[in-house]
């Protein structure tokens, strides 16, 4: 096992981004593992809950470069598309792709485009060129992180004359999210969820804001027959266009998230499989754990399910 990471181990890169740099002479003990993880967090994440799963990715891999990406209620639904892209544009051209040099760019694209033309994962094509890349996003505010650096992918590819693609991954992992996209079903999840980010507040002044956000952002768009929040997110992360078939993902939930709908996770998982064309889709359902909380709940079967996950379905071997 390596060695506990105190937070000083983790490089400030910006205000809501931080890395974790492994030793530039330490070699992989697994030649398969991950050689970058980035961990898009749930809104209003505690930093020492955030630290416990770079710790526990750090002991899976000891030399995978880890960048953690947090969310804030407030930036998440007001902030809006364009201010969640330049939150991460610059750890995605400096940090993630090699600087985000033409040459880099166009290789990464020319591996998606040969994956989709011949079914082969990205992890079968220039294996020691190109880095490994596993994504972790956390309920629905990782989830419009992720989409964040899609996005910016596209960005850098129409910048340096690239068709737009997938961005380069081998793995995806969802936790505890999608949500579902029916404003009336999901209304009151949506609102406890929001009202979260409101603790500042007295309690029913706290839900009473979120309801109003709610309404805002989810339940006009829907009455005016626009895309919302949670439709977007939902779509985005079953684009080919946005996250390779080629890639694999693991779906963690639990039938106990008082947020998020186990059914409606398993209905994207469908989507994913049946509709989309994603190969390697597997789901890991706990019982009795809440809102991202699946790791407190059963941290051996949680880091088990995730490293099984790399190892059958995301590594060149």
């Amino acid at each position: 096992m390596a060695g506990p990471l105190s937070p000083l181990s983790l490089r400030k890169f910006s205000d809501h981004i931080r890395i974790y740099d492994p030793q530039p002479d330490k070699e992989p003990t697994n030649p398969n593992a991950p050689t970058t993880v980035v961990l898009f967090t749930w809104a209003d994440a505690s930093p020492r809950l955030v630290q416990k799963y770079v710790q526990g990715y750090h002991d899976l891999y000891p030399s995978a470069k880890i960048i953690t990406v947090t969310a804030r209620t407030m930036a998440t639904f007001f902030g809006g598309q364009e201010a969640a892209k330049a939150l991460v544009k610059d750890m995605v051209s400096q940090e993630l792709y090699n600087d985000g040099n033409t040459e880099t760019i166009h290789s990464y694209s020319s591996a998606v485009d040969g994956s989709k033309e011949e079914g082969d994962s990205l992890s079968a094509r220039n294996t020691q060129k190109q880095p490994q890349i596993l994504m972790h996003a956390f309920s629905n505010s990782g989830g419009l992180n992720l989409e964040a650096v899609s996005s910016t992918w596209h960005a850098m590819q129409h910048a340096s004359g690239n068709n737009p693609g997938p961005i380069p991954l081998h793995g995806l992992i969802l936790d505890s999210t999608p949500g579902g996209a029916s404003f009336r079903r999901e209304f009151p999840r949506w609102v406890a969820g929001i009202a979260i980010g409101f603790a500042f507040l007295p309690k029913p002044l706290a839900k009473l804001t979120a309801a109003a956000v709610v309404v805002l952002l989810m339940g006009l768009p829907a009455l005016l027959g626009l895309e919302g929040l949670s439709a977007r997110g939902r779509r985005v992360v079953n684009s080919p266009d946005r996250i390779p078939t080629s890639s694999a993902r693991l779906y963690i939930y639990s039938d106990s998230d008082p947020l998020i709908g186990h059914l409606d996770v398993e209905e994207h998982a469908r989507e994913a499989s049946e509709v989309q064309g994603y190969k390697k889709v597997v789901l890991e359902k706990f019982s009795g754990s809440g809102h991202v909380a699946h790791l407190r709940h059963d941290p051996q079967r949680y880091w088990g399910a995730v490293s099984k996950f790399w190892d059958s379905c995301c590594s060149s071997s």
